[in-house]
């Protein structure tokens, strides 16, 4: 049987006084569990497309951690988040779209279904393990080392790939990575790191001065990528911290905005600096293109009227868009917009208990910024929300990760620790 976890101090570490009133404990997740959530959770950003490797290292470590939960079902496990239901409610419909439509590509359609099953049961076993504080702490972590380790790599000239744009500059990432999808994940590993150093009321600001230069550098790999997005939902994460201070005296409450807004100017100014992403915010805002998705969105939104319940099926709405919407001899194209996947991937049917799922988890976050986890998990699902407007991550266990750490702060009263 696992033992009570003993109270946790979510910033600092320290044990805390059992409260008389601290009711049912969490139970503890053993170290084999902990050390491979973690290890998933930095290896995100480490997919390495140019190497064409069969398995890629963050599918090796995600599916090595579902296998462990399997020693700790009844931690894992215990409750299932109220979400979940509704996002159950999606996976039906998926397979019913998939029914009704024949899958233009059966192998692919089944990959497809395959990692939003992985990331669900993800999602479920996080939800249950981060509200321990100290697993929580330890991801938050684990995110913000992945993303360092990954925004240096192409300084250090390791892994470096340079795709040089029409607007003029290059896009900087690593090991071929998609540039939108790895600005997001190293915007995730800057506010994990920003608000885990935060400091909360009575705390000193000793950490954050120490983590200020790792800030930087990860800013500027998030710049460097040139995704318009991914800077977009960086700035949205901030946001969040600069509207909810995590200050209790009015010294500590100007601080902390000030501390916000400069990290957003300073983000801001370096964007404009920087070649390849001054260019393509110029040609957003002279020629309001976007890629593609100028004709892209609407294509998608003619097909979900023409199919609004149960859509064109999972991926065969892809190759459907890219006959309407061509782009680059491209024989199938993604939506680049979670809403507009889900509608006409699997129509109403899928894509209302989606929806209903992703409120009860912004919900959550709502409820837990007065929390111990503060504005953490609401500048992450501030982030996550902001890059599905241009993107879509429904099959990305990141994703899913976030929505598991809204669950679990929602799920902490007021003052009371994790894990109490």
């Amino acid at each position: 049987m696992a033992s009570p976890a003993r109270p946790f101090h979510w910033m600092t570490s320290r044990p805390e006084a059992v409260p008389h009133n601290a009711g049912e404990h969490t139970p503890t997740a053993n170290a084999v569990l902990r050390s491979l959530l973690y290890a998933t959770v930095a290896s995100f950003p480490f997919e390495m497309p140019a190497l064409e490797l069969r398995w890629q290292v963050p599918q090796v470590t995600s599916s090595l951690f579902l296998v462990s939960t399997l020693l700790q079902p009844g931690v894992c496990y215990r409750r299932l988040p109220g979400p979940l239901w509704a996002f159950g409610g999606f996976l039906y419909a998926f397979l019913l779209a998939v029914a009704l439509h024949d899958p233009i590509d059966p192998m692919e359609t089944a990959q497809y279904f395959v990692l939003v099953t992985q990331a669900l049961v993800l999602f479920w076993a996080a939800s249950n393990l981060l509200r321990d504080g100290r697993v929580a702490r330890g991801v938050l972590w684990a995110m913000a080392a992945g993303a360092l380790v990954w925004g240096l790599l192409p300084m250090l000239g390791v892994g470096r790939t340079a795709e040089t744009v029409w607007t003029g500059g290059e896009r900087i990432t690593a090991f071929g990575q998609n540039a939108n999808r790895a600005s997001v994940l190293v915007s995730t590993g800057i506010l994990a790191l920003f608000g885990v150093t935060r400091p909360g009321p009575g705390q000193p600001n000793r950490w954050r001065l120490l983590v200020w230069p790792f800030l930087a550098v990860m800013a500027l790999a998030v710049i460097e990528t040139g995704s318009r997005g991914g800077l977009l939902s960086l700035m949205a994460g901030l946001l969040v911290f600069v509207v909810f201070p995590r200050a209790r005296t009015l010294a500590g409450f100007v601080r902390a905005i000030l501390t916000g807004a400069v990290a957003i100017v300073a983000l801001g100014w370096s964007a404009s600096r920087t070649e390849v992403m001054r260019h393509r915010l110029e040609a957003t805002a002279e020629t309001h293109t976007m890629s593609g998705r100028e004709d892209l969105f609407p294509a998608l939104w003619d097909m979900f009227l023409e199919r609004p319940v149960t859509g064109w099926g999972p991926v065969n709405n892809q190759y459907e868009v890219a006959i309407r919407a061509p782009f680059a001899d491209k024989v199938k194209r993604d939506a680049h917009n979670l809403g507009l996947e889900l509608l006409t991937a699997t129509g109403l049917v899928g894509a209302v208990p989606c929806l209903v799922g992703l409120g009860l988890c912004a919900a959550a976050a709502w409820r837990g910024r007065r929390g111990p986890y503060g504005a953490v998990p609401l500048a992450l699902l501030a982030t996550f929300m902001m890059a599905n407007m241009s993107g879509n991550h429904l099959a990305l266990k990141p994703f899913w990760l976030g929505l598991a750490l809204a669950v679990a702060a929602g799920t902490c009263p007021p003052g009371r620790e994790p894990g109490a």
